[in-house]
């Protein structure tokens, strides 16, 4: 019988490894996708070793190199690329990408340029070259770039969002609302229109409609830590504390807070548990301030039968000591003692239901020590000038940059405003670089010579307590010395900002929460020369009415 067999055709080697490589390009890129690098980093090579001049796979290794963090190595391979490739919209924008990364943010605006050049509809390079033009200080680029990315896709929600921030750096706050409007109508469920949106009608007035939109997005997300924080602000802002109370409580939850949270095997008192006989630790979580203002509810506790442990930071330590309904005082960072319940000092307004018509503490509440302020008797002398107190700073946060800007006057403007009147003026300020911009320059910003320096002598808030006592008046930006000066019920005058903080509330020169506090708000954003302007005027007066009570 005759038999045949025939042997499988083998290819020609030029066919065996064009199939190998697209055999290697496949299986790269199916690991590239589930996000497999050093896999698909091998596969790639493995093209190149057959194919040296394969863009694509160099391409694709910059990408990779991109996406583990080694951006050098993905514009080395990109670069090589492009050196092979016909024009590669795609291939600039990823450069960019890393060049971002790597801080060289000329280089890369010139990348998505020439992606933008090959691609002129090419959004998300628009997008991205937007933010960086942000980055560069040059936002009427962003805002330029923005549009043009809107007009090739009206419905880039992304653009829309990116384009409000832009006009908020602006201070174009119209259109910034217009524009977080926009990407909202294009994405309904979305957190972050609301809030951006929100914050914009807040700055122009409209906290009714901020509200509201704040309200909608938690329809949407009813467990969105960042609604439920930002509507708490507003509700207390437009004084509806006893429905902003509870939404206040989710800040534990929002990134910014997390770090102030305790964790303590006792319960959290959450103003049901009895505490007659009980003993109940209240500890300080924020500012400075906060803690001056929210000490005053350790009485509250005390008279719920609680024996109140008060944990403060060690520069107020000195100042409340005596600081009636505490049992003890504990420096932050000691060790605690035996404790029921605890408590965070922001939360107590809530669990005692507070509204700005029954706020406690409305009798001073802190006070100096009586060594301490016979010290600056002495040391200040018999002065017949009224005695005025300032602060001109909040300091310098750096991770609050916009915060800064908004409530620290420049040292010189305040001078000029005040510095010409009959009064002794005294530095209250404390902290960097504010101290450093007054401590030797007295002169120079107050030629009159009634200006006087004493803050290297501030050692702690008992020091500062003590010179407030000697004072007549205090004058002061947002800040822990306004809240103590306040809180001692020396008559107290805010400079406050535009942009308020929820406690003052939008209107009015009076404090529900402090009796002699008087508010100078500003009218507009930033502007600071009228509010000193009526704040000289009225020290004039204030001034002269006192000299004659006094006399």
């Amino acid at each position: 019988m005759y038999s045949q067999t025939t042997a499988a055709v083998q290819p020609e080697p030029a066919l065996q490894a064009a199939s190998d490589i697209d055999v290697f390009f496949q299986q790269a890129s199916g690991l590239h996708k589930i996000g497999q690098w050093e896999a698909a980093k091998y596969f790639y090579e493995q093209v190149l070793v057959l194919q040296g001049q394969h863009f694509e796979a160099m391409h694709m290794l910059g990408l990779v190199a991109l996406q583990t963090q080694s951006p050098e190595d993905c514009v080395e391979w990109i670069d090589q690329a492009l050196a092979l490739s016909p024009p590669n919209a795609s291939m600039h924008f990823h450069r960019a990408l890393a060049l971002e990364k790597l801080l060289r943010l000329d280089e890369a605006i010139r990348s998505y340029d020439r992606a933008i050049a090959i691609r002129p509809a090419y959004v998300q390079a628009l997008v991205n070259r937007a933010a960086v033009w942000k980055q560069l200080g040059r936002i009427d680029l962003a805002v330029a770039s923005l549009q043009q990315a809107i007009k090739a896709d009206a419905t880039c929600v992304p653009a829309y969002l990116n384009l409000g921030n832009a006009q908020t750096a602006l201070k174009q706050w119209e259109l910034a609302a217009a524009s977080y409007r926009k990407a909202m109508d294009l994405d309904p469920g979305s957190v972050t229109s609301p809030i951006y949106l929100a914050k914009a009608l807040r700055i122009l007035g409209r906290v009714p409609e901020a509200i509201t939109r704040c309200e909608a997005a938690l329809a949407h997300h009813p467990a969105s830590a960042l609604v439920h924080w930002n509507l708490a602000h507003l509700l207390l802002l437009s004084g509806q504390w006893e429905r902003g109370w509870p939404h206040y409580e989710w800040r534990w939850k929002y990134a910014e807070n997390a770090r102030y949270q305790r964790a303590f095997a006792q319960p959290l008192w959450d103003g049901v548990q009895t505490l007659e006989g009980k003993t109940l630790l209240l500890h300080h979580e924020q500012g400075l301030g906060d803690t001056i203002q929210f000490c005053r509810y350790a009485l509250l506790c005390s008279q719920l039968g609680a024996r109140v442990l008060l944990e403060v930071p060690s520069g107020l330590l000195g100042l409340m000591q005596g600081l009636a309904g505490v049992s003890a005082l504990i420096e932050c960072g000691q060790a605690l003692p035996a404790f029921d319940f605890h408590c965070p000092l922001l939360s107590l307004p809530g669990l005692f239901g507070t509204t700005p018509e029954n706020a406690p503490g409305r009798q001073p509440y802190l006070q100096a020590s009586e060594s301490k302020k016979r010290y600056w008797q002495e040391r200040l002398g018999p002065m017949e000038q009224f005695k005025v107190g300032v602060v001109w700073s909040g300091g310098v946060r750096a991770e609050q940059a916009e915060l800064n800007e908004a409530r620290n006057i420049p040292l010189a403007m305040v001078a000029k405003a005040l510095s010409d009147l009959d009064i002794a003026f005294f530095s209250l300020q404390k902290g960097e670089p504010a101290e450093s911009e007054i401590g030797g320059h007295e002169q120079k910003y107050w030629p009159s010579g009634n200006f006087y320096n004493f803050s290297r002598e501030l050692r702690d808030f008992a020091d500062t307590a003590a010179l407030i006592a000697q004072m007549d008046l205090v004058i002061s930006v947002d800040t822990s010395t306004l809240h103590l000066a306040a809180a001692m019920g020396k008559p107290t005058w805010l400079l406050n900002k535009y942009d308020t903080c929820w406690r003052w509330l939008l209107e009015g020169d009076t404090s529900p929460w402090y009796p002699t506090l008087k508010i100078y708000r500003q009218d507009v954003k930033m502007d600071w020369k009228p509010v000193l302007e009526r704040v000289a005027a009225d020290l004039l007066g204030f001034a002269e009415s006192f000299n004659k009570k006094r006399m």
